[in-house]
């Protein structure tokens, strides 16, 4: 997945300017359901003239300890997010049949 940024650090003939995402966990804990812990690893990219991808060498980690809380704080991007991910889960139980359909609550 790309992700174009505006603010990118530059390299010469390279501009780090696309976001390569390598891991994203959603980690929701059966005892407590409320608290939801997002990590997502990604490094920056661009291209060269000639088309070819150069990564940044380094791997950032973005971690949220607890999603909710911040989705309730006004964090809406979050939140979108957040059912956008949850909405896909339920598309692809729905098209794998295994459980029949699987709405989005």
């Amino acid at each position: 997945m790309a992700i174009l940024i505006t603010n990118a650090p530059t390299k010469p003939a390279i501009v780090y300017d696309r976001v390569h995402m390598h891991e994203l966990r959603i980690l929701v804990s059966a005892e407590n359901a409320s608290k939801a812990n997002v990590r997502i690893v990604y490094s920056l990219y661009g291209t060269d003239a000639e088309g070819n991808k150069h990564f940044d060498k380094v791997q950032k980690v973005l971690l949220i300890e607890d999603a909710y809380a911040e989705i309730e704080s006004g964090n809406m991007a979050l939140a979108q997010a957040m059912l956008g991910i949850e909405g896909a889960i339920a598309a692809i139980l729905t098209q794998r049949g295994e459980y029949g359909t699987a709405p989005q609550e």
